[in-house]
């Protein structure tokens, strides 16, 4: 059975026009009726448990399971709201969404030589010691043998990297000529990559270049001579990094931030905007 649910709400009551269409014969059986909630703007699971009369984990379970579209658009969150004029529609026999540590949305895009992915927070891009298959490269690689196609066995080049607790697109070569290709490019710096910060305080436009090292003076990663004082020229080992800073917007007691970045070295972005005066909130 299937409802497409047309939600119509005037400030007092909320009007759900249910279209409910059973497909078992050829001739499509349309039945048209009005209910009326409580809430203004009641959450979708709400509106599932409503019109097909389930209980509130089933209805939940019909938003997780993938069986549930707003506007067209797969929702998989019980709890967001509807509002006025959304078309919510409950199809209780479609394929259940498969899920995993990445799902298959994550995937932005892919062909013979590339794949995009968008690494959510908390996981790693690649292995941190031998053996681990909890990273994103892995996850990647059983989405794409799950697609099908060409190539899906074929070991995915690593490029480039974000930290654990970043989030963005990472791209991953699918032939050892896009791998070569593509970490030319990221050595030339031809490639923009930007990324978003929340930063404590008001920051300015800016240019930040230092040199990184591993041990800054109290063991842990930083800029040279930002931590002590510096004793003559960075280190031979120390890594010079370049990082774009502009405001995007000003929040409460912190502002929006775009980093842009000329080199890409491990943590550069957290420690360009931990420098004096400045503290990343969130990125």
């Amino acid at each position: 059975m299937r409802y497409a649910i047309d939600v119509n709400c005037p400030r007092t009551n909320c009007r759900l026009s249910a279209a409910v269409a059973r497909t078992r014969t050829p001739q499509v059986r349309v039945a048209q009726h009005a209910v009326h909630m409580k809430s203004p703007e009641p959450t979708v699971a709400a509106v599932v448990r409503q019109q097909t009369g389930v209980a509130w984990s089933r209805a939940r379970g019909l938003c997780t399971e993938g069986r549930v579209t707003v506007n067209g658009q797969r929702c998989l969150d019980p709890a967001s709201r509807v509002s006025p004029g959304t078309v919510v529609a409950i199809d209780q026999r479609a394929p259940k969404l498969r899920t995993g540590p990445l799902a298959e949305s994550a995937i932005v895009f892919y062909d013979r030589d590339v794949v995009v992915v968008d690494k959510p927070v908390g996981m790693l891009s690649v292995a941190d010691e031998p053996g681990n298959k909890d990273t994103l490269v892995d996850y990647t690689q059983t989405l794409l043998r799950r697609l099908g196609g060409r190539g899906v066995d074929a070991k995915l080049g690593v490029v480039h990297r974000l930290d654990k607790d970043t989030s963005g697109l990472m791209v991953f070569a699918r032939t050892v000529h896009a791998k070569r290709m593509l970490a030319a490019q990221f050595r030339e710096h031809t490639i923009d990559r930007i990324y978003h910060a929340i930063v404590h305080g008001a920051v300015n436009a800016t240019r930040v270049e230092t040199h990184l090292v591993l041990d800054r003076g109290d063991g842990m990663r930083g800029s040279y001579g930002h931590f002590r004082r510096p004793k003559g020229d960075a280190p031979i080992k120390a890594k010079r990094s370049v990082t774009h800073i502009s405001p995007i917007a000003g929040l409460v007691g912190a502002t929006l931030v775009e980093c842009r970045l000329e080199t890409g070295r491990q943590h550069q972005i957290r420690i360009h905007l931990s420098g004096p005066g400045e503290d990343t909130c969130s990125s």
